[in-house]
């Protein structure tokens, strides 16, 4: 027997235990018929772990940690930016890659609690060797647990789980981050499965892995609804990988760019349903946060272990450095970070755990839980540097390593931007508020009649008017106006406007010499301020003000028989507000041509 072999006996130990000691054998099975189908999000026959089986799992997992990940090896993974491919068979002899998993299929069958207890201390060994085991054993073995049917669960986990093969998830493209319905990747129907074509970027494991879920478009007509999750073979004809990453942290945790020319996927290597790539995705897009944030919890504690002993150590002006206030601040800062972040992660995972039988995840709770260690966590790196002084500079130190290794938090997986917008669009949801946020672009267009006698109602004579550049002033007000039953209301009152002429405008000495020119014109809007201004309730503003919606308009004027017809086509080319009025409602108004007196007086608008 090998010496990791008594850590998984011991492992699974404490997963057996939980369900005995909890209920008696026979109710448990009785329960779990009953049950089976209650949860979609556990191991069958799950159980939640008792407080003393996680603190047991913890240890086991300190144990494995210092003797396979020494600061040594986390220290050479870092500086050589290789992963030790050893650790994966290491792992799966632990049973650490199988936590989520059924034991039918090598797995611990656990819950998330134990799961973000490994990551946590195995991120406080290394960063990058527990990233890596995040992204095979949440990113891959997780989705094909909650995904996969009984073939392919069959035919892929027992050699994920027990590390013989390497997992990972393929969905972001260099124009498609945290906009992954914007993905480029195409997957062609054959005659016995698809074919997929594409890049991928920033894939965690990618130079490494056996087997990869890719997201493709296989209807890109649809959107988000034309996406689908596929298992793909790494050995494949036309799967390459371009190039391996050179990171800032996280270095050993190989990452890499992958190329699909033309790789066939036979059709039952489809994870889900045909173009339900989407609900694959958020099926595990809220676990696959609260694991995550267990990693950043890790470095806190590396940052403490690295920080606490140093400055007790350290004399300056002969009193240990720990002896100034200034730096027992940080190490009070430190401490309460890590404590705060372990307590918002574990009572997320609690709660789902204990909640099995019918869990309710909500995504403003994952989300919040990664958003916020992953930033404390950057915090407490760099001041471990800081009480390290001039050692906390040096490479031979973890102290930087742990620093541009939690920076990552902030970006992977979601950066903070997008989980604070996620969050707030949570909430957005449970108060019945449409979804607001970046929308694909679309067109939409209206054609306005109008007659000339309304354009020439202040001077009769303006036909005939000598024509130049300052005597038409075009202008577009009331543009939108809504409410949402009663509740928020988005206004739009202004929009300024600038235009070009053609070339050969200078030769048309009037009006109706202007007859077959088109006049290109470009508006960008005003949102809040006008608002606010006139005393309206838009809330606070603050997203009114930061964003801006930008149109496209072509106004082509032709006059004749006493009419003119002016046809506007708005083009809504870049959104980047929160729009929560339905295109539907639109009630789009124009203003008049003004007369060459006006203009030369200064212009004035005419109001509808």
């Amino acid at each position: 027997m090998s010496a990791i072999a008594p850590c998984r006996a011991a492992l699974l130990q404490i997963s057996r235990s939980a369900t005995v000691s909890t209920l008696p054998r026979s109710a448990v099975t009785s329960r779990w018929v009953q049950r089976r189908n209650a949860s979609t999000k556990h191991p069958k026959g799950f159980v939640p772990p008792s407080q003393a089986d996680l603190d047991e799992l913890r240890e086991r997992t300190i144990e494995f940690a210092r003797r396979e990940i020494p600061n040594e090896l986390a220290q050479q993974v870092d500086h050589s930016n290789e992963f030790p491919n050893e650790m994966w068979k290491k792992m799966g002899e632990a049973g650490f890659l199988g936590i989520t998993a059924d034991e039918d299929y090598g797995g611990l069958a656990m819950g998330y609690q134990a799961h973000c207890t490994v990551m946590e201390e195995l991120s406080r060994a290394s960063g990058s060797i527990a990233l890596s085991y995040a992204a095979h054993s949440q990113l891959c073995i997780n989705q094909l647990m909650l995904n996969g049917n009984d073939e392919q669960k069959a035919r892929f986990l027992p050699g994920l789980i027990s590390g013989e093969k390497v997992g990972a998830l393929a969905m972001s493209e260099h124009s498609a981050g945290s906009d992954v319905v914007s993905m480029k990747m195409t997957a062609k129907e054959t005659s016995d499965g698809y074919t997929l074509s594409g890049t991928k970027m920033w894939i965690t494991n990618g130079p490494d892995a056996h087997y990869v879920i890719v997201y493709a478009k296989t209807d890109p007509d649809a959107g988000s609804k034309g996406m689908t999750a596929f298992i793909v073979d790494t050995c494949a004809s036309g799967f390459s990988v371009a190039r391996k990453l050179d990171k800032l942290g996280m270095r050993g945790s190989n990452t890499g760019e992958l190329v699909l020319d033309n790789v066939h996927v036979p059709k039952e290597n489809i994870l889900g349903q045909l173009n339900k790539g989407t609900r694959v995705l958020m099926e595990g897009l809220d676990l696959e946060r609260l694991v995550l944030s267990a990693g950043p919890l890790g470095l806190m504690k590396a940052a403490l272990d690295v920080t606490l002993p140093y400055v007790h150590e350290r004399k300056q002006f002969d009193v240990p450095l720990a002896s100034f206030q200034l730096v027992q601040g940080k190490l009070a800062d430190m401490y309460t970070n890590y404590r705060a972040s372990a307590a918002f992660t574990y009572s997320v995972a609690r709660a789902i755990d204990e909640g099995h039988e019918a869990p309710e995840i909500r995504t403003q709770d994952c989300a919040g839980a990664i958003l916020y260690a992953a930033e404390r966590a950057t915090e407490c790196g760099m001041d471990a540097i800081q009480c390290l002084g001039g050692m906390g500079y040096m490479n031979e130190m973890p102290a930087g390593r742990i620093m541009r290794d939690a920076k990552l938090y902030e970006i992977g997986a979601g950066t903070s931007e997008v989980r604070r917008m996620v969050i707030g669009r949570a909430f957005n949801k449970e108060f019945g508020v449409k979804r607001a946020g970046l929308t694909s672009p679309r067109v939409y267009s209206s054609n306005i009649r109008i007659t000339l006698s309304s354009l020439l109602s202040v001077s009769p004579n303006a036909y005939a008017t000598p024509f130049t550049r300052e005597s038409m002033h075009l202008g577009i007000i009331k543009c939108a106006r809504s409410s949402s039953k009663g509740s928020k209301r988005n206004l739009l009152r202004s929009i300024t406007v600038q235009y070009r002429f053609p070339k050969d405008i200078t030769r048309a000495s009037t009006a109706r010499e202007f007859d077959e020119t088109s006049l290109d014109v470009t508006c960008g809007c005003a949102f809040a301020p006008a608002c606010l201004a006139a005393g309206e309730d838009v809330g606070d503003g603050r997203e009114e003000r930061d964003d801006a919606l930008s149109l496209l308009s072509a106004l082509k004027l032709w006059k004749s028989r006493g009419a003119a017809m002016l046809t506007l086509m708005m083009a809504l080319m870049t959104v980047t507000m929160p729009f929560t009025i339905a295109m539907k409602q639109l009630v789009i108004a124009l203003t008049t041509l003004l007369n060459c007196g006006q203009c030369q007086q200064g212009g004035a608008w005419w109001s509808q």
